[in-house]
Formats: C-alpha cells, sequence, structure tokens
C-alpha cells in the first residue's frame, strides 16, 4: 500500500479547512451574501414586460447580515435589469429590504423596516429567506472573523 503524497494530503486538508461551516450562533452567520436565485431558478429571471416594452428581469442581488451595516441589522438589495426593445438595457440597484434579524440556531428571521416577517434556514453558507410567496437563495461570500 502506497502513502499519501504531500500534495494528495495538503489538497484534503484546504478542502476541509475551505468547507462552509453551519453557523452556531447569531454573530456567526454575519456576513456578505450574493443572491444566487428565486424559487429554483437561477439568475437572471423572473422578466415581465413594463408598460414601455421593456423586459424587466432581477439580474441579483446581495445581502449583507451584521456586515457593513450595525450589529443585529440586515440590508437587503436587488438588481434589476432593463432591456429595451432594441436590445439595449441598463441596470438599477435597489434597496429591497432592510431591518432587524435573529438567529436561534435553527431559523434565521428577518424583520424588516416595515415589520414583515420572514423567515429562513442557513447550511454550509447557504441562506434561504422564504418572504411572501417566493423563495430567496443566498450564497455566503464573506464570513466575519470571530
Amino acid at each position: 500500500m502506497r502513502a499519501p503524497s504531500a500534495a494528495a494530503i495538503l489538497a484534503s486538508v484546504a478542502l476541509v479547512a475551505c468547507e462552509p461551516k453551519s453557523p452556531t450562533s447569531a454573530s456567526t452567520i454575519a456576513g456578505q451574501y450574493m443572491m444566487t436565485g428565486v424559487d429554483g431558478s437561477g439568475m437572471p429571471c423572473c422578466g415581465q414586460t413594463d408598460s414601455a416594452g421593456r423586459v424587466v428581469t432581477l439580474a441579483g442581488g446581495g445581502m449583507e447580515i451584521g456586515w457593513n451595516v450595525p450589529a443585529g441589522t440586515y440590508w437587503w438589495g436587488v438588481v434589476r435589469r432593463y432591456t429595451n426593445p432594441d436590445s439595449t438595457f441598463s441596470d438599477a440597484q435597489i434597496g429591497y429590504s432592510a431591518g432587524t434579524y435573529s438567529w436561534d440556531g435553527v431559523h434565521l428571521i428577518l424583520i424588516d423596516s416595515t415589520g414583515l416577517r420572514m423567515t429562513g434556514s442557513v447550511s454550509a453558507g447557504v441562506v434561504m429567506i422564504r418572504r411572501q410567496d417566493h423563495t430567496y437563495e443566498f450564497w455566503r461570500l464573506i464570513e466575519m472573523p470571530h
């Protein structure tokens, strides 16, 4: 039986070290997240034609949970793409939701500034948030040091 090579051992250690961890407290959920899907569809999605004849799609978005925002708060923005009939387009970043968050070890609870309560789950760096009739998926980009 051959002993594993040093390169194989280092690669295994690197994979384990980079493997996303599930959060254990509200402070370990803090970080920066990128929107990767809505209702099981990837980005861009959800195109609709507006009254000006432009196709409006959700091109992406992001969420800051306790990162670049005060502790205990979150900010969620989306990017809408407006595609004109001549195929030119423009993007607009729009604040979508902001408020407070809590994590009980099982559920992520977001309460926005209007009082709307959203629940979500977190597992291995993936956040799923249910807002009204839609489920939004985010992947963790940056984790707060703890």
